[in-house]
């Protein structure tokens, strides 16, 4: 039997609740599905978006979003090495970068001014 406690639970001793807040900021998933993106096309990422996996030579344009947001943007058809797709927006103060690795990725994260790879 599995019983789900909310975090905020007075129940949970204190250790517990911050072992779980660490591990949870650690892997990044605070608690929440992520949404998975496939692209087989020109495609512009949407609030909602979080992982997209890109099938093909397709340009992926980084849409604005709160500080703080990320997106993970993967090579998922293995062919970047020979035909690379362009992510667009402000990254690492450039107006695009270029994914041109077989099962390439590129993890970003927007500040105030603009996305940053991590």
């Amino acid at each position: 039997m599995i019983v789900k406690i909310p975090l905020a639970s007075s129940l949970l001793p204190d250790w517990i609740r911050k072992a779980a807040l660490a591990l949870n900021l650690l892997i990044g998933f605070e608690n929440r599905r992520q949404n998975i993106t496939v692209v087989s096309e020109t495609y512009t990422i949407k609030d909602s978006d979080h992982i997209i996996l890109v099938n093909g030579a397709y340009a992926v344009t980084l849409a604005g979003g709160e500080v703080g947001r990320q997106v993970i943007i993967k090579d998922a058809a293995g062919t970047a090495g020979t035909a690379g797709f362009t992510v667009y927006g402000q990254i690492d103060g450039a107006t695009r970068k270029n994914i041109i690795t077989n099962y390439g990725v590129m993890q970003l994260v927007k500040t105030e001014n603009g996305w940053v790879e991590i």
